[in-house]
This record gives C-alpha cells, structure tokens and sequence, in this order.
C-alpha cells in the first residue's frame, strides 16, 4: 500500500456542518475501498488560482491516505445527495 496526500475542493458556500458530512462520506469511499485515512487537515475556506463552475472562492480539505495503487471509484459515481453537497440557498 502507499500514501497518498489528495487535497478536495469543496464549494466555499458550504455550511462547516455539510462540509464534515461530505468529508466523512469521501473518508467511507476510502476505507470502503480497503485504505486508511491517516490524516484529515481542513484548512478552510480559500480564493482558488482559477474560476471553476463560475466559483473564485473554495472549502480547501487535504486528506492523507494509506490505499492501494489502484484507483478508487470516482466519488461522482456515488449517491452523494445534492442536499449534503449543496447549500441550502441554492
């Protein structure tokens, strides 16, 4: 197994409470997957270097992981639901 440190951009306009839940539901994907989650580092909300999905501003969290050197199932193709990943004025 290998580490890996993965940073995850989430969308600044979350809630802290949301933002746990969604990282929690990224730490099941890990570790369902047979990796350990070593390290969660939240280091908040961030101006990113470039616009993406006409957002500026981002929920930085960088993860260190002890997985296999093989891919994990993208997190797009799990049933995270909109409510958890969307703030509640949208």
């Amino acid at each position: 197994m290998n580490v890996y440190e993965t940073i995850v951009i989430f969308n600044a306009s979350l809630n802290d409470e949301a933002t746990e839940a969604v990282i929690a539901k990224v730490s099941e994907l890990i570790t369902g997957n047979g990796g350990t989650v070593l390290k969660t580092d939240v280091w908040g909300r961030r101006k990113m270097s470039y616009e993406i999905n006409k957002q500026t501003r981002g929920n930085y969290v960088m993860l260190c992981t002890h997985t296999r050197a093989h891919p994990i199932p993208s997190a797009s193709s799990r049933p995270f639901s909109r409510s958890t990943t969307r703030s509640s004025s949208s």
